[in-house]
């Protein structure tokens, strides 16, 4: 069907002869991988090569071999006039010089920076002395009353500078005259800040190497985290506190719980239209759907009989064991956690409720019950459910009724080779 598409809407593949396998398995090796460009791409493909991926960290990227694909640039740049070439080569350097000579600062208002209890007080002190001689300096009605306030707090941080720099003692100081305790305070100040870039270096390597270390940790142990951390991917919520909709073609903002709540339930209702057709049988079908939901001649209907036989406790207890961590429960706040440390009676009780549901073709009532989640799309809430996506949170006791299901399911499909391509 991808190759259909692609034939369909006029796009080629890059290489220049028969593709080279990219995956390799038991029974021999398929072309998974493809480079695609469209008609109209400017710089024609010189060559494509297959090459394995190099490993990282000791560790393979991944299974499939590495499709590279060379293009030539050159008859594009050929085009050009002289002039404009000219251009192309000088924008590099400019950019190039602005980068290394402008100064760069990262605005954000989420960063947060995390210091030490020491670094911070330090921090305190320098900003403190920095106002101090500030109002020493300057001139300004209410200034006595501030001078004095800081005279009077001025020992408690020299107090703390002595508790922080070693070898450092309170020295004797006299408020007047003026230009002498203007004096002290400057060599103080500049005590404080040569000690403060001093830890800040300290500070900074510190940290490249323990988030150094942490993401090499993620990378071998939680490549999902990895990935967050390299995308920058930010962790976004949402408030339902109010909806905005249209009432007789007026946008009205919801705030009542009780009117945001079947706002919310009419919005999802109607996200997934339903089917145009129904169809009442194979035959009603499309042509080219008929084939692929006809029963296969050469599979008999008894080799699926194992799928609903009775549980064993060995296989019960496998599938909860494999279900995964830290997952949102359902209506009954049910978690794996909660089942994976079900022993005695409980679990035979949890065995002999899966069983009842596969012999009966049944489950409880209470299973068909969800809880339909918001999480936000990539752009702003808005207050509008459009800009929203559900998740629905299922009871953890029906999945692990379904894993059963689909693993026997998809060990016999496997076993006697029912999909083939």
């Amino acid at each position: 069907m991808l190759m259909k598409y692609f034939n369909d809407h006029q796009s080629r593949s890059s290489h220049l002869s028969g593709p080279d396998p990219t995956f390799f398995h038991d029974n021999g090796s398929s072309r998974l991988d493809y480079i695609w460009s469209s008609p109209g791409f400017p710089a024609p493909g010189l060559f494509s090569q297959v090459i394995t991926c190099p490993g990282l960290l000791d560790r393979p990227f991944t299974d499939h071999h590495v499709l590279i694909t060379t293009f030539d640039f050159s008859s594009c740049l050929a085009i050009l006039a002289k002039s404009r070439l000219k251009q192309k080569k000088e924008m590099p350097t400019i950019f190039s010089t602005a980068i290394e000579t402008l100064p760069f600062q990262k605005v954000s208002n989420t960063h947060r920076h995390s210091y030490s209890p020491e670094l911070t007080k330090l921090i305190a002190i320098n900003k403190f002395l920095d106002r101090f001689l500030y109002r020493l300096t300057t001139r300004h009605s209410n200034r006595p009353t501030q001078i004095s306030q800081m005279i009077a707090a001025l020992p408690s941080h020299l107090e703390n500078l002595a508790s922080l720099l070693p070898d450092y003692s309170v020295p004797t100081y006299s408020t007047t005259p003026a230009s002498v305790f203007k004096s002290f305070l400057r060599s103080q100040k500049n005590l404080v800040s040569a000690f403060l870039s001093t830890k800040f270096a300290q500070h900074l390597s510190d940290s490249v190497e323990y988030y150094t270390a942490l993401r090499d940790e993620h990378f071998s142990n939680s490549l999902g985290t990895f990935i967050d951390s390299a995308l920058s991917v930010e962790k976004r919520s949402i408030v339902l506190d109010r909806v905005l909709v249209v009432l007789d073609s007026t946008p009205t903002l919801l705030t009542d719980p009780s009117d945001i709540k079947q706002a919310a339930i009419a919005h999802f209702q109607s996200i997934v239209s339903p089917p145009l057709v129904h169809y009442s049988s194979i035959a009603s079908f499309p042509p080219h759907w008929q084939q692929a939901y006809t029963p296969l001649s050469n599979v008999s209907a008894s080799l699926y009989d194992p799928v609903l036989a009775p549980i064993s406790l060995q296989e019960w207890s496998a599938v909860i064991s494999s279900m995964p961590n830290n997952k949102a429960s359902g209506p009954s706040k049910i978690s794996y956690e909660m089942i994976k440390h079900l022993s005695g009676e409980a679990l035979d009780f949890s065995l002999l409720l899966a069983n009842t549901c596969l012999s009966r073709g049944d489950i409880p009532a209470d299973w068909r019950e969800a809880v339909v989640y918001p999480i936000p799309k990539p752009h702003d809430f808005d207050a509008q459910l459009k800009n929203t996506r559900p998740i629905t949170l299922l009871e953890t006791v029906r999945k692990c009724v379904v894993k059963v299901v689909t693993n026997r399911l998809s060990n016999i499909l496997a076993d006697n080779k029912v999909l083939q391509g």
